[in-house]
């Protein structure tokens, strides 16, 4: 005959006829839920690179008092403007209340980026957030003056200056261009120490006043023009046979009044 309990609840050994008594075994099985992400935020959902930065938070909820936010892992999964994902790589920290990941974004490129946070608990269970959208933005260069030694000079002679600009980025290309009644001219400038300098012949050019631009191109491909509020302006020298001609006449007079001073008896 098998082994049974008896009503009382104590376990009987048919086999030898033994009765022992039996504590009733109890324990308590718990469901364990995922993470919960609340108050997923990004801010600001619109920045500039490098000078500003984007953060994105949450809080993160467990349903087991031992899974605390140490133990939880929690990243920012990342889609890029060319539409690819960066998953499991951005992690974010906790600081109390939140977890929290922030950056300038150096470095990357500018565009719309979706941000999704994942949390995933001790055991393993994993969540997702609503997607978060931001953009962000490139610093366009900065140019603030435009120098020029002459301002005023003849047709064929060299127009030297320098130009103030500058990208907290990084690096740029910058040009000088003379506007005026035969069109555009335009130079490279040279970076030296803290301006670029440039220097243009006037050869070929016409007569008259000059518009002076700069503009100055960051590796985004963002450009931005200033225009000097002064002008240059470019005359026409004398013709050679001219001045001879003027220096002969002049030659000429001189030797008539000496010779008529003269004839006078007043030399």
């Amino acid at each position: 005959m098998p082994d049974v309990l008896d009503p009382y609840g104590r376990f009987v050994a048919w086999n030898n006829v033994s009765i022992c008594n039996i504590a009733p075994l109890v324990f308590t099985v718990i469901s364990n839920g995922p993470p919960m992400i609340l108050n997923a935020t990004v801010y600001p959902t619109s920045f500039y690179r490098v000078t500003q930065n984007v953060t994105v938070s949450a809080i993160i909820v467990n349903d087991l008092t031992e899974e605390t936010p140490e133990l939880t892992e929690v990243y920012m999964n990342l889609k890029m403007p060319s539409g690819s994902w960066v998953n499991d790589t951005y992690r974010m920290t906790y600081n109390g209340t939140h977890f929290k990941w922030s950056s300038d974004f150096e470095g990357n490129a500018t565009g719309n980026y979706v941000a999704v946070i994942k949390a995933t608990d001790l055991y393993g269970q994993t969540s997702m957030s609503a997607p978060l959208s931001f953009t962000m933005m490139n610093n366009p260069p900065q140019v603030t003056a435009i120098t020029i030694q002459t301002r005023t000079l003849n047709v064929g002679e060299n127009i030297t200056g320098s130009i103030t600009a500058s990208d907290v980025e990084g690096s740029i290309s910058v040009k000088a261009s003379f506007h005026g009644s035969d069109g555009w001219h335009n130079v490279t400038a040279t970076l030296s120490g803290t301006s670029y300098t440039f220097s243009i012949s006037t050869s070929g050019w016409s007569a008259g006043d000059y518009t002076v631009y700069a503009t100055a191109t960051d590796a985004d491909g963002t450009s931005t023009v200033y225009q000097d509020p002064q002008k240059v302006t470019l005359t026409s020298p004398l013709p050679i046979m001219l001045i001879v001609g003027a220096l002969g006449a002049a030659v000429a007079i001189a030797v008539a009044l000496l010779l008529w001073r003269r004839g006078k008896g007043l030399t």
